[in-house]
This record gives C-alpha cells, structure tokens and sequence, in this order.
C-alpha cells in the first residue's frame, strides 16, 4: 500500500498514541469542503468544481475509515473510532442535501417562514431566503 506523507504520519501519529497508552482515539472525517466559504464563493458558477472538492474528501474519508479499521485489526487493546462529522451535521440540522444544488433546505419544522422556505450551506452557516421574508424562529405560519 502507498501512503503519502501525510498518511504516513497519520499511521506513526496513531502507533505513537498507542504505544503511550492511548485506549480510545477519535479520527474524524472531513465535512462537505466544497461548502466552506472560500471554495463556495470560488465555485458559484461551476458545479463541477464542487463536485471535484466532494470526490477528493471522499477519498480522503474512505482513507481514514480504511486507516481506522487497519489499527482496530491490529492494535486491538484499543480502540479507534470514526466520526463522521457530515452525518452528525446534517442530523442536527434535520436537513437533507441537494446534491447539483449548493444548498441544504431546512425542514419546514425548524423555522417558520410563513410561506417562505430557507436554505442553509452547511460549512458557512449562512441562511439564503428564497425571497424577502424576514426570519421568524419558532414562530407559526400565519395562514
């Protein structure tokens, strides 16, 4: 297997914790980077550029899923354990992905617009409303 230098360290830097009496060591993913706001702004009018952001984390995070069950097979005293801060954001949010879109959509039970709706880019925590609404958290529709 070729490990980059990166990866290499990853691998010496788990052993090392290890070999210190680490029991339990958290590796955790990387989240939708096509989404932070400088590739964002960067990419508003290129899609395939996201799209090359999102197939580079998810080698990135199929390597460390790889580098963390390698270390539970062989390391067994302790434990290595995955996160996967994507699905742990997006089930907080209660929001969905639109993938060929650069937006999340909250669920209609989080904020209520009235008949608005709002969308989220996760990594930048911005909202984008589909129009002039204003933001009334917590509130019923009116209608």
């Amino acid at each position: 297997m070729t490990f980059s230098l990166s990866a290499k360290a990853n691998v010496a830097n788990g052993v090392i914790l290890h070999n210190l009496g680490a029991l339990k060591i958290a590796f955790f993913r990387l989240g939708l980077l096509g989404y932070t706001p400088v590739e964002f702004s960067m990419c508003i009018t290129n899609s395939l550029c996201v799209e090359n952001i999102f197939n580079a984390v998810t080698l990135f995070n199929d390597r460390v899923v790889t580098l963390g069950n390698d270390f539970n097979n062989n390391l067994t005293s302790a434990k290595f354990i995955d996160i996967n801060t994507t699905e742990i954001t997006l089930s907080i949010t209660g929001a969905y992905i639109h993938f060929g879109m650069q937006f999340i959509q909250l669920k209609s039970d989080i904020w209520s617009m009235g008949k608005e709706h709002i969308e989220l880019c996760p990594q930048l925590m911005l909202i984008h409303m589909t129009s002039n609404a204003s933001l009334r958290p917590n509130e019923q529709d009116d209608v």
